[in-house]
């Protein structure tokens, strides 16, 4: 009987044991996904704020172009003799000038929109890190009550084994 009983104890405590180490297998394996799901939210913070300056840049080139664009257009104009204050050359001008602008605006726009996708990336990735840390905490709770649960059942199993066999 004393075998018997031995190996009936360590089997409880090896259920018991397993149960609290699946529990915190999980729990850790629930903390790294958190963890990476942070890093990539400072990731996407970080390329929201290269894509404003990237897009400042471009807008600033842009600018210069643009700048001689009209220069070179003015120029051009102004040589071959016609008045600019009027009719078809300023016409042309404020044409240009507008086409222009609406290509800074759209590059400044582009950039507005890609950085505010990143950032919107970069809350669902913290949102995510929230979820997985919450996980990981139920994780490791459900591994002691599992472990708790798995010893009461042999402990109960064993109690009515003894008691039908006279042991107790």
């Amino acid at each position: 009987m004393g075998v018997v009983t031995a190996m009936a104890v360590a089997g409880a405590g090896l259920g018991g044991y397993s149960a609290y180490a699946a529990g915190q297998a999980a729990s850790d394996a629930a903390d790294a996904q958190s963890a990476l799901s942070k890093y990539n939210a400072q990731v996407n913070e970080q390329t929201a704020r290269a894509i404003e300056i990237k897009t400042r840049y471009d807008q600033l080139r842009f600018e210069k172009f643009a700048e001689k664009t009209m220069g070179t257009l003015t120029a051009g104009l102004s040589a071959s003799g016609v008045v600019l204050s009027e009719g078809a050359p300023l016409s042309l001008l404020i044409e240009q000038a507008s086409e222009l602008a609406l290509e800074s605006a759209m590059i400044g726009y582009e950039g507005v929109v890609r950085a505010g996708q990143a950032r919107s990336q970069a809350g669902l990735s913290r949102y995510q890190g929230d979820v997985y840390q919450a996980r990981a905490r139920q994780e490791g709770r459900a591994g002691v009550i599992n472990a708790g649960a798995s010893l009461l059942n042999s402990a109960t199993t064993m109690a009515k084994e003894g008691m039908f066999k006279g042991w107790f």
